[in-house]
C-alpha cells in the first residue's frame, strides 16, 4: 500500500505545480481562479501531513495562495499547544511557565518540580498547624491539611501521567511532530 501511496502524492505534487502554473493563464476567470488557489491549498496541507517525506518545494506555492504562511502557522500552532498545556497544569492547582523551546521533558520537569513545591508548601504549612494546634477544633484541620497534601500527591500523579499522553511523542503520528516533541 505504501508504494501506491508514494505515488498518489507524486500525482497530487505534480497537480498542485501543474495548477500553480495554469493559475495565471488568461483563460481563467476570478471565480476560476479562486477554485484553484482552495485545490491547490488543500492539497498542500494533505501533502505537509506526512511528515515522513520532505514537500518543502510546494512551500513557497502554499505561501503564495495562503492568507499565512506555513511558518506562521506552524508558530501559532506551538504557541496553542503551550498555552494548552500551561492551562491543563493550572487546572490542576500547578503555576508552570511553558517556554518555547521546551520540550516534552522538560515540561514534566517543571511540573514535577511545582507539584514538589506545593507539597511542601502544604506539608510546613500542615506541621506548624498540628504544632500550634491546642483544641479540637485545630486537630480537626490539621486532619484536613493532611489529607489536602494526600490529594495533591494523588494529582501531581495524574498531571504526570496526563502530560505524558499530552506529549509523548509515541502518540504522534507525524514524525515531525514525534521529533520536536
Amino acid at each position: 500500500i505504501l508504494p501506491l501511496h508514494v505515488k498518489q502524492q507524486n500525482l497530487m505534487v505534480e497537480e498542485v505545480q501543474a495548477l500553480h502554473r495554469a493559475y495565471s493563464l488568461p483563460m481563467f476567470g476570478r471565480n476560476d481562479r479562486k477554485k484553484i488557489a482552495s485545490l491547490i491549498l488543500m492539497h498542500c496541507q494533505s501533502l505537509f501531513q506526512d511528515r515522513d517525506r520532505d514537500f518543502s518545494a510546494l512551500t513557497e506555492i502554499y505561501n503564495h495562495y495562503a492568507d499565512q504562511t506555513l511558518e506562521e502557522l506552524e508558530a501559532e500552532k506551538k504557541l496553542l499547544d503551550q498555552e494548552r498545556a500551561e492551562e491543563m497544569l493550572r487546572s490542576f492547582g500547578l503555576e508552570v511557565d511553558v517556554d518555547d523551546e521546551d520540550d516534552l521533558e522538560t515540561i514534566l520537569e517543571k511540573a514535577r518540580e511545582a507539584a514538589e513545591r506545593k507539597q511542601d508548601e502544604a506539608r510546613e504549612h500542615a506541621e506548624n498547624e498540628a504544632r500550634s494546634a491546642r483544641s479540637e477544633k485545630q486537630k480537626l484541620k490539621a486532619e484536613r491539611e493532611r489529607q489536602k497534601e494526600k490529594d495533591i500527591q494523588k494529582v501531581s500523579k495524574n498531571i504526570y501521567g496526563d502530560l505524558v499522553r499530552l506529549l509523548h511523542p509515541d502518540r504522534e503520528i507525524d514524525e515531525n511532530k514525534k521529533v520536536a516533541k
